[in-house]
C-alpha cells in the first residue's frame, strides 16, 4: 500500500473523532479525572518496565529470578486491565460513536434529589419515545412541541448538542 493509501485510512479513521469533536470534549468532560488516573496508572508501570529492561541490558540484575519479574509483569497487567474495565464500566459512552434524535418535545419535567435538579425532556421521533437528560440552558430554552435534532451520549442517555427546529 502506497503512502497515499495509508494517509486515506488514516483520514478515514480520524474523520469521525473530527466530526463528533462536541461529544468527545463532552466526554472528556465528565470523566477526566478517571483519565487522568488511568493515564497515571499507565505512566507508572511503563516507566517501571523501562527501569527494569535498562537493569538487564546494564547488567545490574544479578541474580534475578525471571520468574519473579515474569510476576510482576502479570500483576502489572491485572492492575491495567482492573483499572480499565472499571473505567470503561463507569464511562461506557467513550465506546460508543454519538447517538443522533430527531423528534418533537412532548414532554418537560424538572425531578430534585437531594444534591441537584435533573432536567429531563421526552420526545417522539415517530413511533418511539425516548427521555434525555439535559443542562438548564437547554431546559430553559425548550417548549412543548417543538422540533428537535439533539446529539446524545448512547449509554447515559446525556444531551451534548440540540438544536431548535422550529
Amino acid at each position: 500500500m502506497g503512502e497515499a493509501g495509508c494517509q486515506r485510512i488514516m483520514l478515514h479513521t480520524v474523520i469521525p473523532w473530527i466530526e463528533n469533536k462536541d461529544y468527545y470534549f463532552y466526554l472528556l468532560k465528565i470523566s477526566w479525572p478517571a483519565l487522568i488516573g488511568l493515564f497515571v496508572i499507565y505512566m507508572f508501570i511503563g516507566l517501571r518496565f523501562l527501569h527494569n529492561l535498562r537493569d538487564d541490558r546494564v547488567g545490574n540484575s544479578g541474580n534475578r529470578r525471571y520468574w519473579f519479574l515474569s510476576l510482576r509483569i502479570a500483576i502489572s497487567i491485572m492492575v491495567i486491565g482492573i483499572y480499565h474495565d472499571m473505567f470503561t464500566k463507569s464511562y461506557p459512552d467513550w465506546l460508543e460513536q454519538p447517538g443522533i434524535s430527531y423528534g418533537v418535545v412532548y414532554s418537560i419535567d424538572t425531578y430534585h434529589n437531594s444534591k441537584s435538579y435533573d432536567y429531563i425532556i421526552s420526545i417522539r421521533d415517530g413511533d418511539k419515545y425516548r427521555a434525555f437528560k439535559v443542562n438548564q440552558i437547554i431546559f430553559e430554552e425548550l417548549q412543548l412541541d417543538d422540533q428537535i435534532r439533539i446529539e446524545y451520549l448512547p449509554i447515559k442517555k446525556d444531551v451534548v448538542r440540540c438544536t431548535i427546529l422550529t
